[in-house]
């Protein structure tokens, strides 16, 4: 597997500022994690998303209060399933459905609250062909924080500054 060698950065602001209190205290160096691909070589269009870690324990998880924001949603999803061009189909009779035609980066927060009620009901919601990877880190957490508080995982690698956001990481091996 190739190393990448980097001296430890230290986490800029936005790792200590979250929705709550919990990635106040992380600790201030993260080093880039090892992958089969030496993406230091050539300009890579996703190194923002190149795995991290950030050394020690983290902050203890701390109690808050959620609010489910599927309850201010539509019961008909109208918002949702709304979008012209739209197309909505159910994968089971019980469980997933898939839509086709919508971008998740452009909903509107009463789109996401509908997504928040289909989700709970549906149990999985099936989107492809999404920019996610293109909208940034930053618009990424903003994103996630409209469902609920974010927190830093104990175990994993993150994306660099956003100790909140846990890249699903894939190269070639």
């Amino acid at each position: 597997m190739g190393d990448i060698h980097v001296e430890a950065e230290r986490v800029s602001p936005n790792a200590a500022a979250s929705a709550g209190d919990s990635t106040a205290s992380v600790p201030t160096h993260q080093f880039p994690t090892a992958t089969s691909i030496d993406y230091t070589k050539e300009n890579y269009k996703y190194a923002a998303y190149l795995p991290y870690s950030t050394p020690g324990r983290q902050p203890p998880l701390e109690e808050f209060v959620h609010v489910d924001v599927g309850l201010r949603a539509d019961p008909e999803k109208k918002h949702l399933f709304g979008v012209s061009g739209a197309i909505v189909q159910e994968v089971t009779p019980n469980v997933g459905t898939e839509i086709q035609g919508i971008q998740l980066s452009q909903l509107v927060p009463e789109q996401l609250d509908d997504l928040a009620l289909l989700a709970a009901e549906r149990g999985a919601v099936i989107f492809k062909d999404q920019d996610f990877a293109d909208i940034g880190p930053e618009r990424q957490k903003k994103y996630g924080e409209h469902f609920g508080h974010l927190h830093v995982h104990q175990m994993g690698t993150h994306i660099k500054d956003y100790p909140q956001i846990l890249p699903v990481y894939r190269d070639a091996e």
